[in-house]
C-alpha cells in the first residue's frame, strides 16, 4: 500500500513539474491588427531582446487570448506584458484580463489600461470623439490602478520604499533620470516609485506615480509608466517579485 501511495506521489510530482516546464515566462502583446502597433514594434522587439537576455523564456500573443473561447489556455503565462502602444480595448478584452489575473496572473504594462473600445474596431473614431477629443469612457477606472495622460519630461525619480521591484535601490533614494512618461494620478494602486516632471516645459510636477502595483484576487497587475530605466523595469519580471505578489 505504501509502494502504491508513493508510485502516485512520485507521478504527480512528474506531471506538475511538466506542466510547470510548459509554463511560459512572459507572453508578449505583439498583435499586428493593431492600428498602433507598427510604431511600436521596433521597442517591443528590443524589450524581448532584454528579456530573453535576462533567462526568460518569451512567447508573442495576440490580444485574442483574452478573448472567451481562449481564456482556458491563458493560464500558460506566468506574466503578460502589454506595452503603452496599446491603450485601447473592448469591455470584453478587459474582462479577459480581470480573469486572468484574479485566477493567479501578473499583468505588466504601460499603458494605462483604461480607455474603451466601445465599437470593437482597435480604433478611435467618430464614434468616440467629442469635438476632436477622446471621450473619457473608462472600464472599471483604471484596472491597474492608475490614470494616465500626455507627456512630461522627468527630471528626478524617487524610490519609495524598498521591495521586489526596488531591488538594487535605497529606500529614500533619488536619482537623476532624462526621459518621457505620463502625467499620471494614483487611483487605487500601490505606488512604489514617484518622479519629479516639468509638463510643457512649464509646469512643474511632483510625485508622479511611476511605478505601482495592485492586488487583484491571486494576482496582480504592475504598471511601470517609465520603462528606460533597466533596472527598474526587470525587476517588474524577477521571479522574486512574481513570488511576492502572487500567490
Amino acid at each position: 500500500m505504501r509502494l502504491y501511495i508513493f508510485a502516485v506521489s512520485l507521478l504527480l510530482c512528474i506531471f506538475t513539474f511538466a506542466a510547470e516546464d510548459k509554463k511560459i515566462d512572459a507572453g508578449i502583446l505583439y498583435d499586428e491588427q493593431i492600428p498602433s502597433f507598427a510604431k511600436a514594434q521596433k521597442k517591443i522587439d528590443g524589450i524581448i531582446k532584454s528579456l530573453e537576455a535576462a533567462g526568460l523564456k518569451t512567447e508573442k500573443i495576440k490580444l485574442s487570448v483574452f478573448e472567451t473561447e481562449n481564456r482556458s489556455g491563458i493560464s500558460r503565462y506566468r506574466r503578460i506584458y502589454i506595452h503603452n502602444s496599446y491603450r485601447l480595448f473592448s469591455p470584453l478584452i478587459y474582462q479577459g484580463m480581470a480573469e486572468y489575473v484574479i485566477g493567479g496572473g501578473l499583468i505588466i504594462t504601460s499603458s494605462p489600461c483604461f480607455a474603451v473600445d466601445t465599437n470593437e474596431n482597435g480604433t478611435y473614431d467618430k464614434e468616440e470623439m467629442i469635438k476632436g477629443k477622446r471621450k473619457r469612457k473608462s472600464y472599471d477606472w483604471p484596472q491597474n490602478g492608475v490614470f494616465a495622460h500626455s507627456a512630461t519630461s522627468i527630471k528626478t525619480i524617487k524610490i519609495l520604499f524598498e521591495c521586489p521591484l526596488t531591488r538594487g535601490f535605497s529606500q529614500g533614494a533619488v536619482i537623476d533620470e532624462n526621459g518621457i512618461m505620463p502625467w499620471t494620478k494614483n487611483k487605487s494602486a500601490e505606488v512604489v516609485v514617484t518622479a519629479d516632471t516639468i509638463y510643457k516645459d512649464k509646469e512643474d510636477l511632483y510625485n508622479l506615480p511611476l511605478l505601482t502595483y495592485k492586488k487583484s484576487g491571486k494576482g496582480a497587475y504592475i504598471y511601470i509608466a517609465y520603462e528606460e530605466n533597466e533596472k527598474l523595469f526587470l525587476n517588474c519580471f524577477s521571479n522574486e517579485t512574481f513570488e511576492w505578489l502572487i500567490y
